[in-house]
């Protein structure tokens, strides 16, 4: 009997754990990724919830990388474009310029990785 209430125990951690997880990508999607053109570094998370947190991204049509061994695995969630290749476009459009008209030095990239804060319990 006990093994049962154990076995329950563990699907419900892990049931809130993903809960978690999802939770930790849309937020990051939502409020760091499409609107301010930033990467993020999710927490790192066992496998089979790496691979929720993968389908849950790519539903959002964005791309990212997993990082890491897997016991300290984790996801990086890319822009489609860069606060700096956002601003660069922009410019483009009001001032008629195409890519051969862009000066080669400008640097279109962008390292910074923003890092979310922890979830409250």
């Amino acid at each position: 009997m006990d093994e049962l209430i154990d076995s329950e125990d563990n699907e419900e951690v892990r049931s809130s754990e993903e809960t978690d997880a999802l939770e930790e990508a849309r937020l990051a999607i939502e409020q760091v990724v499409i609107p301010k053109g930033e990467r993020v570094q999710l927490l790192p998370r066992p496998s089979s919830i790496i691979s929720s947190q993968v389908d849950a991204i790519e539903s959002f049509s964005l791309k990212c990388e997993v990082t890491g061994q897997e016991a300290n695995a984790s996801v990086r969630i890319l822009p489609h474009f860069t606060a700096k290749e956002i601003t660069a476009v922009e410019q483009e459009t009001l001032t008629g310029l195409t890519d051969s008209d862009t000066p080669d030095d400008m640097d279109h990239t962008e390292n910074s990785i923003t890092r979310l804060p922890f979830l409250p319990e």
